[in-house]
């Protein structure tokens, strides 16, 4: 996460903040809680009635003095975290969402951060997919606005994408399941 150039957005999550501070896991959880809505998304399209979804989250502390050039966190405060957003029912963890950010790998605990995708269904058969976002090529690295864009399109991508369905459909409410997956249709000429 050390390529989004936004002091204001990461401070606004307790980021640079000693990861003591009693106040970071209330901003964690506010400023992460767009990610619950891929488990009600998710169980939606499972035809699952979930009873709660519930957060639950470690912080990383930086164990030096960190300079990213855009940003400086001192040892000690919020340098990455792991959170979980579970879709529970009967009790029992149906749907999760997991994330892991990091400004630094120099934190402990440290998690080595995939940079992608990753879905996983235990069930049978098992499935374990990783899909990776990358720039076209050709893309210039050394411009942090390039890079981030990449990010930008694609949260924009769903809604794109659901425009003629949406156009097309009768008048009420529908949700992503109630949207056919369109995928690459008519992307190729």
């Amino acid at each position: 996460m050390s390529c989004h150039h936004s002091v204001d957005s990461w401070e606004m999550v307790g980021y640079g903040l000693p990861v003591g501070d009693p106040s970071i896991p209330a901003l964690l959880e506010k400023g992460t809680r767009v990610f619950a809505d891929g488990v009600y998304l998710m169980a939606d399209c499972f035809g699952l009635e979930l009873d709660d979804v519930t957060f639950s989250y470690e912080l990383g502390a930086c164990t030096e003095d960190i300079d990213l050039g855009w940003y400086r966190l001192p040892k000690g405060s919020l340098g990455a975290n792991y959170l979980k957003y579970q879709g529970i029912v009967g009790g029992v963890p149906k749907v999760e969402v997991h994330v892991e950010w990091q400004m630094t790998p120099k934190t402990e605990p440290h998690w080595n951060v995939k940079g992608c995708y990753i879905t996983k269904i235990q069930g049978d058969p098992c499935v374990y997919s990783k899909h990776m976002v990358i720039p076209k090529p050709g893309t210039d690295f050394t411009d942090p606005a390039a890079f981030a864009s990449v990010g930008m399109t694609v949260t924009g991508l769903p809604a794109l994408n659901a425009i003629r369905s949406v156009i097309d459909a009768p008048p009420g409410i529908l949700t992503s399941a109630d949207l056919p997956l369109r995928g690459f249709a008519g992307r190729f000429k």
